[in-house]
């Protein structure tokens, strides 16, 4: 017979951050250690536990929102983890082991994982605060997208993989999209000049247009605090519905350099995914070990594998894989 305990007797985690590693480590975490566990996932978002990756797909139509969900969230409460979304945290307590919500609430906690991911980096380009600015990082951001009715002339700036991605959505939803890139090939970073200018001869055959080795000079915003057009590096004047912002990601640290957290360019972590305070860990986007930071899938995942021993004791320890030239 399985050794049942108390929620009142379980080692009370709580996971801020409900994005792909918050969601899979507290569905992983229920599975194989619900019985020892009492589990509160925290989100700002009002959509928890979904899979980021297919955002692209869902922008251009390619699949549905049923194709989106990571963990599945209505077994996950049925199995005893609390979810609760729309409600970001406010501050963090170290030394009492409590947070605070937006909503007031207050969370006691035996052990804290934070998981707050990333957010798009906005480039210092004036009038880049206006409400029709935005970036490609969550459904809400995909949703904006796909309200758009008609035929929109629309702004991404960023010719990585991520504005790539929105340009091509968005053209096949039939709007007119221009793609600012300060480097002069698409995908600098993964292609060589000649495979970049074959993508770029397919993307432009696609509807897409480009302007390569530039970056706005600035955005103009109406009357109504929203950008009307865009002024390019000659002068010249485009106008904008919108403008979508894809030039990399910056790890959302803001929570813990508040609290007092060691802090590079994320949260510094040890092997064992430990912060510079004991009983709190980080993994995913916002964390940092041995100067690096992690943007892919697997080495994110290793993470959880890692911590969840930890948590309970095991040995296990994270470690960066070589990977030959």
């Amino acid at each position: 017979m399985r050794n049942l305990i108390s929620q009142k007797d379980k080692c009370r985690l709580v996971i801020v951050g409900a994005g792909m590693a918050g969601s899979k480590l507290a569905q992983d975490l229920c599975h194989a250690y619900g019985n020892i566990y009492q589990i509160i996932l925290i989100g700002e978002e009002s959509n928890v536990g979904y899979n980021r990756i297919m955002l692209s797909s869902l922008l251009a139509n390619d699949i549905s929102h049923a194709d989106m969900p990571l963990v599945d969230t209505q077994k996950m409460q049925k199995d005893g983890v609390e979810i609760i979304s729309n409600d970001p945290v406010a501050s963090l307590n170290l030394e009492a082991k409590s947070l605070n919500l937006s909503s007031g609430e207050r969370i006691a906690y035996d052990q804290l994982v934070l998981a707050t991911g990333s957010r798009a980096s906005v480039l210092p380009i004036k009038g880049m605060s206006a409400s029709n600015v935005m970036g490609f990082r969550t459904l809400d951001d995909v949703e904006v997208m796909t309200q758009l009715e008609g035929s929109h002339s629309i702004c991404v700036i960023g010719g990585g993989l991520l504005g790539l991605e929105a340009a091509v959505g968005l053209v096949k939803r039939g709007h007119k999209v221009v793609v600012f890139h300060r480097s002069n090939w698409l995908l600098n970073r993964q292609l060589d000049e000649e495979s970049a200018g074959l993508l770029l001869n397919r993307l432009e055959q696609m509807g897409v247009e480009f302007r390569l080795e530039e970056s706005p000079r600035e955005c103009l915003q109406a009357a109504d605090g929203r950008v009307s057009h865009i002024v390019c590096e000659n002068g010249e004047l485009l106008a904008v519905s919108l403008v979508v912002m894809a030039a990399g990601i910056t790890p959302e640290i803001t929570l813990a350099k508040q609290a007092g957290l060691d802090i590079n360019r994320a949260i510094v972590v040890d092997q064992h995914m430990q912060t510079s305070h004991p009983d709190v860990y980080a993994l995913g986007e916002c964390c940092e070990f041995d100067q690096q930071t992690f943007g892919l899938v697997a080495p994110i995942w290793t993470q959880i594998n890692v911590l969840m021993k930890v948590l309970v004791g095991e040995e296990s320890a994270f470690a960066i894989e070589a990977h030959p030239d």
